[in-house]
This record gives structure tokens, C-alpha cells and sequence, in this order.
């Protein structure tokens, strides 16, 4: 397999390294020229310092590491990928999450999936820390999921958490986001015709719009149009659509001749594809980046699944179609990163099993032994993961530690030398 052409990005730093002074030269052109060179100089030999630091951090670890990987493309058309590493790192007597930039690489197209692969594993081997993987989100990654399998096989599973049964992992935000995506086009005509309404209004009767709003007394919030391959704007046009049905109702009314307005079924549709989008993006507006808690996810993620089997049988056959469309996608995608999930809230002491029976049961109220047999999956699981931490520390470390779960999207546990993490957030239950 052939190798990318690369141009990697150093990764700036702040490292206070001595440095002797620059000699004097009294050439005013010579002194700028050996001023540009050194500042370069000292510039890549911060660098380099900062480079060595993190590795000596990550080699000396007492866990194991995860990784995501995005593709980044700027406004000049040129496409990076970005090479992040996320691991726990025990300081002055706490437990911290750290995540770092390990490698900012610029890609010369066209490129493949075997070459970004190769160009993991190369960087990955550069830092030492290949055989310290735990997982690896690449949400943001073109064919993400053939780079995933390829990863998956040079780093041989034997050397991963359950055989490799952890080590591709997606993000609750990627995963829902996925969910409408691949999923709006059976909302595609009542969408065409809310946007022609929209667009109707606001660029042809847009001062009589604001009239009826006055005369109605309606607060201004903005007429929203969608761009149509972008689902949260869809979300807000919808939402705006709900909030101003009187004033586009009256209009209706006046301007029958217009087939630009919708009929009454068609707003009932409207408002409860509205109540779908809102419940999942308002769900994505939860999960947080600087201060995650994983084990709160699987509450929320679980509260969706309950909610799109109901909807499914709704009595409109749109709603019903998307419904039941989106819940096919969420359980592709959730069914491997649940498992994850449900081990942060199995941690959390206020939680323990009492979620995971709940909600099982509240999914599958008419299967409750398809729900006793998926608790019982979860439960030998969670028992497997540490039996494999138990076995791997008797073997490399014999002084007492902590067992660490980490997750963003999905997590594993980690005990002392091969303690792992994933994305960002951090449960730590001391042995």
C-alpha cells in the first residue's frame, strides 16, 4: 500500500527552554535574515522538547490510550487529518483526563483509505503507542469504517480489550446525528412544502406576515429557512414554522388561491416531526465536551430508544415511515456502543443495574426475555472486561491502582499498566 504524501504540521508549545542568545551582527539585511533563521531554530526546538515530554508522559502512563482521528478540510480546499490522543494521567494524587494533539498532517489528494490507515499506524508507531490502544472514534474520518476494520487487523485483536470487541467506538452526538440524517429523506415532501411556504412568505408577503404577527400580537423571532442537507436547520425551520401557525394559518385563509400554505393534516405532521427533531437535538445540545459524564448518557440515549418505538406507530404514515426509519438506524449504531454506555452507568453508585433493568424493560415491555437476555449480555460483559484488566495486571503490575472507565461515546475499563480510556469521560472506581 502506498503511502500519502504528507507534510506534517508541528505542533507548537510553550515549553521554557534556555536558549542561548542570538549572536549580535551589525549587517542590518544579515541580522534580519539570521533573526527569521534563529527564531525558527528555537521555534523547532521548542517543539521537539514539547514532542519528547508528551511521549515520556505516554510511555510512562499506567494505562491504556485512545485515539480519534478527524479529517479537516480548509477554506483553501486543502485536507488534514488530525490525530488526537486521549488518556488518564495520575497527578498529585488525582486522577486527570488529558487530551492531546499528537499529530496535525496535511494530505495531498487523492487519497485512500488504506493510505490514512497507514498513516495512523506510522504516527502511531512514531510515539510508541501502538500496542497502548484502547479505542478509536473516527466519526470525522472519510470511510471511517474500512480505516476502522484495517486498524483493526494490523493491530491484531489479541492485543485489544475483549479481542478487539471495544476498539471502534462512535460518539451518542455522531450516532444521533447519523440516526436523521440517513433517515429525513421519507420526510422529504412535507419538508419541500414547509420550505415553499417559508420561502413564499419571507421574499412575497413578508410585510403582510408582520402585520397579521402585530395584529395577533406575536413576539418577533426569526422566519427560518433550511439548508436542505442539514438537519438542525430543517429542525429550526420547522420550529419556527410551529411557532407562527396562526399567523400562517390566517394568511392561508386570505390567499386561498396560493397553494403555497399548508393544509391542516399536513401541520399535524409538521408538529410531530417538530417534537422528534426537537427531543434529539435538544438531546445533542446536553451532551457535554469540557466536563463530560458519561455515565448520564445512557440515560438520555436509552429515553430516545423508548421514544422512537412509540412513535413508529403513529397513526400518520409520514410519522410513522421516519419514525420507524430513524429507529432502525439508532439501533444499528447504538447496538455496539450501548454496551459501553451501560458500563459508566453501572459505576455510577446512584444507578448501579437499576438503570439498565429499567429502561431494558421500558424498550422491550412486549420482549421481556429478549430484555433479560440483553441485561445479561451487558452484565458478563462488564464481568469479561475486568477479568481481562485482572489477568493483564497480574502479569505487568503488581502494586495497587485504580480501575478507570473513559468514555465519550463508549468506554472501557483500565487497570494499571493497561489502564484504558476513551473520548472524554472519565469514571474512576478505586480498588
Amino acid at each position: 500500500m502506498l503511502e500519502p504524501a504528507a507534510m506534517e504540521v508541528p505542533i507548537s508549545s510553550s515549553v521554557n527552554n534556555a536558549v542561548v542568545p542570538a549572536p549580535i551582527v551589525h549587517n542590518p539585511r544579515a541580522r534580519k535574515l539570521r533573526s527569521a533563521v534563529w527564531q525558527d531554530f528555537t521555534k523547532e526546538r521548542r517543539a521537539d522538547a514539547e514532542r519528547l515530554k508528551l511521549q515520556d508522559v505516554l510511555l510512562k502512563a499506567p494505562c491504556r490510550v485512545s485515539i480519534s482521528v478527524d479529517m479537516w478540510r480548509s477554506r483553501t480546499q486543502m485536507d488534514y487529518l488530525w490525530l488526537t490522543c486521549h488518556f488518564i494521567q495520575h497527578v498529585n494524587d488525582e486522577w486527570k483526563l488529558r487530551r492531546k494533539t499528537l499529530n496535525f498532517v496535511h494530505l495531498e489528494e487523492p487519497f485512500t483509505a488504506d493510505q490514512i490507515t497507514n498513516l495512523i499506524l506510522e504516527k502511531l508507531h512514531d510515539w510508541g503507542i501502538e500496542r497502548k490502544i484502547a479505542a478509536v472514534t473516527l466519526d470525522n474520518c472519510t470511510d471511517g469504517e474500512i480505516v476502522a476494520r484495517e486498524l483493526l487487523r494490523v493491530l491484531q485483536p489479541r492485543r485489544l480489550l475483549l479481542n478487539g470487541d471495544l476498539f471502534h467506538v462512535r460518539s451518542c452526538t455522531h450516532i444521533l446525528n447519523l440516526t436523521v440524517q440517513e433517515s429525513w429523506e421519507q420526510a422529504s415532501e412535507i419538508s419541500g412544502r414547509v420550505r415553499k411556504m417559508i420561502n413564499y412568505v419571507k421574499f412575497e408577503r413578508f410585510q403582510k406576515f408582520q402585520d397579521i404577527s402585530k395584529l395577533l400580537h406575536m413576539d418577533q423571532k426569526p422566519l427560518a429557512v433550511d439548508s436542505p442537507d442539514n438537519w438542525p436547520s430543517t429542525f429550526l425551520m420547522f420550529e419556527s414554522a410551529c411557532y407562527y401557525h396562526d399567523v400562517l394559518v390566517r394568511m392561508a385563509e386570505q390567499e386561498g388561491q396560493y397553494d403555497a400554505f399548508l393544509a391542516a393534516t399536513d401541520w399535524a405532521d409538521v408538529k410531530a416531526l417538530t417534537e422528534i427533531l426537537d427531543v434529539i437535538y435538544n438531546t445533542i445540545e446536553k451532551f457535554p465536551v469540557e466536563y463530560p459524564t458519561a455515565n448520564l448518557y445512557f440515560n438520555e440515549m436509552c429515553e430516545i430508544h423508548v421514544l422512537l418505538r412509540t412513535w413508529r406507530n403513529s397513526p400518520s404514515p409520514v410519522v410513522a415511515k421516519v419514525a420507524g426509519q430513524m429507529l432502525s438506524k439508532f439501533e444499528g449504531y447504538w447496538d455496539v456502543t450501548r454496551p459501553v454506555m451501560a458500563f459508566a452507568s453501572i459505576l455510577d453508585p446512584r444507578y448501579k443495574m437499576k438503570s439498565l433493568e429499567y429502561f431494558f424493560r421500558l424498550i422491550y415491555a412486549d420482549e421481556q426475555f429478549t430484555a433479560k437476555t440483553m441485561i445479561d449480555a451487558i452484565q458478563n460483559t462488564f464481568h469479561n472486561l475486568y477479568n481481562d484488566y485482572k489477568h493483564q495486571s497480574s502479569d505487568s503490575w503488581k502494586s495497587p491502582s485504580a480501575l478507570c472507565y473513559s468514555r465519550n461515546v463508549a468506554g472501557s475499563g483500565g487497570h494499571a499498566e493497561d489502564q484504558p480510556l476513551h473520548n472524554d469521560e472519565l469514571i474512576v472506581v478505586s480498588k
